[in-house]
């Protein structure tokens, strides 16, 4: 089993590392600057985190990864950025507990239905966005990448007071729910219509939300 992860967790470095490096799949470049706040929701071993810190050494980047394994080697992958934190909870709607189902590798987890039942879980914490920016504080939050394996509409829900006051970027995965290709818009176009969007169908179906 402990042979078995490793691979994977080779498998998932190189998967995530075509898409988010060489193909940019969250449009990064367009858009963070020198000094940028970025939340990762669903950070996974850090690939994306470690990019948005490299993009924005006077900025900070705030690392959320709930399943354990995965977080481990986030935590080693960030080790030489100072401007990245990792937290070891998912978001969500709101502040809680939740049971994450275990995939394979590192890169499969995902939080089921609350009556759904699966073998191999982990408890976790979950925190929300708003909660968390406005018990650290924050002065503004530029980038919003959120990649939570049909999660996606709860940690939007979780960060309506953020989305009003800051008009944050938001790079959103659309390809989890058959829905939430129509759905995903509709909700944060409620929270803030001022933002323009686009579906970019590039490896993966990703939403870009823009003021």
């Amino acid at each position: 089993a402990v042979e078995k992860t490793k691979v994977d967790s080779w498998l998932d470095m190189f998967a995530l590392f075509s898409q988010i490096i060489i193909n940019d799949q969250y449009h990064v470049n367009n858009f963070l600057k020198n000094d940028s706040v970025v939340i990762d929701a669903g950070a996974n071993i850090g690939l994306f985190s470690v990019m948005a810190g490299i993009l924005c050494p006077e900025g900070k980047v705030y690392a959320f990864e709930p399943g354990s394994v995965a977080f481990t080697a986030l935590k080693k992958n960030i080790l030489t950025y100072s401007n990245i934190e990792a937290i070891n909870c998912g978001l969500g709607d709101m502040p809680g507990e939740a049971k994450l189902a275990i995939g394979g590798g590192t890169a499969s987890n995902f939080i089921p239905p609350i009556d759904s039942s699966y073998k191999d879980t982990e408890k976790i914490k979950i925190e929300s966005i708003d909660n968390f920016v406005k018990m650290n504080h924050f002065k503004t939050v530029n980038f919003i990448k959120i990649d939570t394996e049909g999660y996606e509409e709860a940690v939007i829900k979780g960060a309506k007071e953020t989305i009003k006051k800051f008009s944050p970027v938001i790079a959103i995965s659309a390809y989890h729910r058959p829905e939430d290709k129509k759905e995903i818009p509709i909700l944060i176009k409620s929270i803030n219509p001022f933002y323009k969007y686009k579906l970019f169908k590039d490896i993966e179906d990703v939403f870009i939300f823009w003021k």
